[in-house]
Order: C-alpha cells, then structure tokens, then sequence
C-alpha cells in the first residue's frame, strides 16, 4: 500500500478574534487546526467594519500558526448639516417641511439639499417656497396674503308694481279681478300688465272692466246700475196675474245646462242667481252672458218659459265653448262678438 501523506494543522489567530476565516482553494471548512496535507493554501480574514485580508499560507513538514491582525475601516465622516429657520407672519402660522420624515421645528438640522416649505394659516392664502440649504444656516422669511373678502351676491332687483284701487259706486260692492292669482283689496300691488276687474253687489247689474296698469298707481272709478224691480202686484182673488211688460220678465227661478260641470258651473250659478226675484230683459241677459264668457269661455244662450204664477223660469244653455288650456287666457269680447258666437233669448 502507498503511504498516506503526513498531515500538519493550520491555525489561524485572529484579531478582532471573532473574525470569519476560509480557506477558498480546497472543500472542507475551515476550523482551527484543521489538518491538511502540505501545500500552499489560500485563507481569508473579514470581519465588519474591517478590511477583508486574503493570505497565501505554505504548509511544509511542520504545523503552522497564522496571526492576522485586520485593519479597521476608516469612519465615513458625518455629512455636513444646517439650521433652517421660518419666520412667518402672522406669527402663528403652520408651517411643514414636505416630502421629508422630520417635522418642522425652528431652527430644525438638515443636510444640504433642497425643501418645499409650505406655510398656512386660516383666512389667509397658502404659500409653499422651495428652499436651498447649501454650506449655511438659512433663515427664510414669508408672508401670508390674506383671503378676499367674500362678496355677497347681488339679489336681482324686486319687481317693479304699482297699486290699484277700485272706488265703486255703491261704496260697498264687492271687487275682484277675474282670471289672475292676486286677491283684491284697495291698494294691492300689481306688476305691469291688463287685468279685469269685477265689480258686483246684490241688485245691482255686475260689472267688468278693463284696467291697464304701466307705469304708476292707479285710481278706478266703477259705477254699478240698479235692476229694475218690477212691482209685485196683488192679484184678484182666481184671476191670473197678468203677464210682465214685453221683452221684461220677472226671474223666479235658474235652470242651468247639465253639460256645465266644476268650476265653471260654480261660476255660472254665481252669475245668475243674483237675477232670482227680479226683472231682467235681454241687456240684462246679455251683460251675464259676457261676465260669464269672460270667467269660463262659455257663451249661454237663454230661454225664458213664462209660468202661470208670472214668475219666469231662466235656462240657460252652453251655445259655445272656447277650447282652451290651463295655462291659456280668455280674450276679452264686446257685446256684439257674443251676439255673433251664439248669444240669444227665447221665450216660451
């Protein structure tokens, strides 16, 4: 058999003593007096904070000890770093380095580089300055702009209206203006425009009239005219009681169309039973037919059947119907134009 080298131990001392050591051209790992066969080999020393030594190690015919001793690294000199420093005003503002971890305090310690300072304060406008700190202590003054007062909006100008007031004749009779959303009462203000005005007291002939308000107060003077009243003659005992005077006729009752519904035939009653217990003729017929167009846009015609008591009994039946929207008018008419849509008295 051939003989098995001699083997010699390698031990290597140290300093710092807990330093890492290898031997890098062979396997096994390094430990102290390891046992190895003669040779050279390479072995390296490193610890942190030290320079890593790789020595070349010749093992012959005896053991071998190796001192290393490692050389500390120098220390990285601490960079430079300078106070920054914001006076602001007013005085007791915030103020905020952005985009670095430490919070702003006066005087606070920063390398060179460049921040954004931003400054605020509430009621005035915030500001943020870019600052250099080069190889000095800097001290940067800012001052705050305040707020622009909030300008209150203008409301728009109220409307312009005037007053209308309705003097009648009797002095008691009652005013209303036909067709519009404001309620009479004297003095009501109005805004610019046409408006009818219904005058009406029990006995008395209604009466509308047209009233133009434009640029200044109004004054309307409206005079009502009496119904006549025909005087209820006592009748001889089984005599009938004779007829009333031609083209007159004593109303003793009010029949109206069964086609006339709501609102409008609320409107029509209103009109006509002022007539019950008084003597009308067709003026007087007519001048109801118009109050009665101008409210509904309904033309009535009449019919009067004469009774054996001499009290009539008025029908009065829709002869036209304007067709009209909620949000539509009703043009104003003139006697005649209802004598053409249909006006007209019968008597049976």
């Amino acid at each position: 058999e051939p003989e098995k080298p001699t083997l010699y131990r390698l031990t290597v001392r140290p300093n710092p003593s807990n330093a890492q050591i290898r031997i890098l051209n062979i396997q096994p790992r390094y430990q102290p007096g390891i046992a190895l066969e003669p040779g050279s080999y390479i072995v390296e020393i490193s610890r942190s904070g030290y320079e890593t030594q790789t020595l070349t190690v010749r093992v012959a015919n005896a053991d071998v000890t190796l001192p290393v001793t490692l050389i500390k690294q120098p220390e990285p000199e601490p960079e430079p770093s300078y106070r920054l420093t914001v006076r602001p005003d007013p005085a007791d503002a915030q103020i905020r380095l952005l985009g670095v971890r430490p919070r702003y305090r006066p005087g606070i310690e920063l390398n060179p580089g460049s921040y954004t300072v931003e400054v605020s304060r509430s009621g005035y406008q915030t500001q943020r300055v870019n600052v250099r700190v080069a190889n000095a202590d800097v001290t940067l003054p800012v001052t705050l702009l305040k707020e622009p007062e909030p300008v209150a909006p203008v409301p728009p100008p109220e409307p312009t209206t005037y007053r209308l007031t309705v003097r009648t004749d009797p002095s008691r009779a009652r005013v209303r203006l036909v067709n519009s959303s404001f309620n009479y009462r004297p003095g009501v203000r109005l805004l610019p425009g046409q408006y009818t005005v219904e005058v009406s007291r029990r006995g008395y002939e209604t009466k509308q009239v047209t009233v133009r308000i434009t640029d200044r107060d109004v004054i309307e003077l409206v005079s009502l005219e009496r119904i006549a009243v025909a005087p209820s003659p006592t009748p001889p005992p089984l005599t009938p009681m004779p007829p009333p005077r031609t083209g007159a006729w004593s109303i003793g009752s009010v029949q109206i169309d069964g086609s006339i519904t709501g609102v409008d035939r609320g409107e029509v009653q209103r009109v006509l039973s002022r007539y019950v217990g008084q003597t009308v003729n067709r003026g007087s017929l007519l001048n109801a037919a118009m109050q009665v167009y101008r409210t509904t846009g309904i033309t009535l015609s009449f019919v009067v059947r004469n009774a054996a008591s001499g009290s009539a009994v008025l029908e009065a039946r829709v002869s036209r119907r304007l067709r009209r929207t909620y949000e539509s008018s009703i043009p104003l008419v003139t006697p005649s134009q209802i004598e053409r849509s249909g006006f007209g008295v019968s008597v049976q």
